[in-house]
């Protein structure tokens, strides 16, 4: 970029700034941005005691990898209890005749 487009750069950015807001009155550049911007604040409120319990629910949630180990644990429990309660039985019969 040479001096010259810098210069001219520069004399458009200052040109913008000095010009008013262009529109019809209408959002955004009505004269209500203080009432929308209070609006906005007090919605904001809400919004931030609602993450607040979402994040609470989601401290107690379980993750993915935790219902798979559970699951791989209850899963474990599940086969070791049924060989042991197999071999009782296989036991008691072979006693018992």
């Amino acid at each position: 970029m040479t001096l010259a487009n810098r210069r001219i750069g520069a004399q458009q950015a200052q040109s913008y700034i000095q010009q008013p807001l262009a529109g019809d009155g209408g959002p955004p550049h009505d004269g209500n941005m203080e009432a929308r911007v209070a609006k906005l604040e007090e919605t904001i409120v809400q919004v931030r005691e609602r993450l607040v319990a979402i994040e609470t629910k989601l401290d107690s949630a379980c993750t993915k990898l935790e219902m798979r180990t559970m699951e791989s644990t209850l899963i474990k429990w599940f086969v070791a209890t049924a060989l042991i309660l197999a071999s009782l039985a296989f036991t008691a019969a072979k006693f018992i005749h």
